[in-house]
């Protein structure tokens, strides 16, 4: 177990030191934890309020099913906080373990504000998917190594979804006490899921699996 733990920090260590990010800030198995805490003002909104129902769940997954075209196989996100920013990382509990994504969405899991759109995002994904930050790349790239940190731009051709939306959403601030869902695309018809939210006392809380699922009668 020690063992498989030290391989996990130094791979972590070596792709963190590809993006060009100092590894001495942080500690993987501290980034792994359940809470974390780190700068709410590069990642959040910390005077967010909760309010109103958003119900994005199904339009997140239909909208990621499409652009797939069929799962080959899924995988657990986990957001962690490396060097005082909130990032996405592959949990070490997944039986698959892709290096890199193509594409990355983060939405409103079931209750929250709306984020406002901006000039250049998909109208659409905002108001009735929930989106705080929806990317993808085209089918058969993957050129973004995890860590993947929020609201950093992906690399890669923009997905043609065929229609007259964009499909792209620029990256808001978060807000406390939500419950946002994350998506990835991975090379291979890869799926990754994962949820999180950002506690009052400014730590990060994430889970593999809904916390909020949809009861069956709904």
């Amino acid at each position: 177990m020690a063992r498989e733990g030290a391989d996990l920090a130094a791979g972590l260590d070596a792709r963190i030191a590809k993006k060009g990010c100092a590894t001495s800030a942080f500690h993987p198995f501290w980034t792994f934890s359940r809470e974390s805490a780190f700068d709410p003002l590069r990642t959040f909104d910390p005077e967010g309020k909760l309010s109103g129902m958003q119900p994005s769940k199904r339009l997140t997954l239909c909208v990621l099913a499409a652009a797939l075209g069929g799962c080959s196989y899924s995988y657990s996100l986990r957001a962690v906080v490396i060097n005082g920013r909130l990032a996405f990382v592959v949990d070490p509990s997944s039986g698959r373990s892709p290096d890199c994504v193509r594409g990355i969405t983060v939405s409103l899991d079931d209750s929250g504000p709306n984020a406002v759109a901006e000039q250049g995002d998909d109208e659409g994904l905002v108001k009735n998917g929930g989106a705080y930050w929806w990317e993808n790349k085209e089918t058969g790239s993957c050129l973004n190594d995890f860590p993947v940190f929020y609201g950093a731009p992906l690399e890669g051709k923009p997905f043609d979804y065929g229609d007259e939306h964009s499909g792209y959403v620029r990256p808001k601030k978060l807000r406390v006490g939500v419950i946002y869902e994350v998506n990835a695309q991975s090379s291979g018809s890869g799926y990754g899921s994962g949820w999180f939210r950002i506690t009052p006392q400014l730590t990060v809380e994430s889970w593999p699996e809904d916390p909020t699922p949809v009861s069956p009668s709904s």
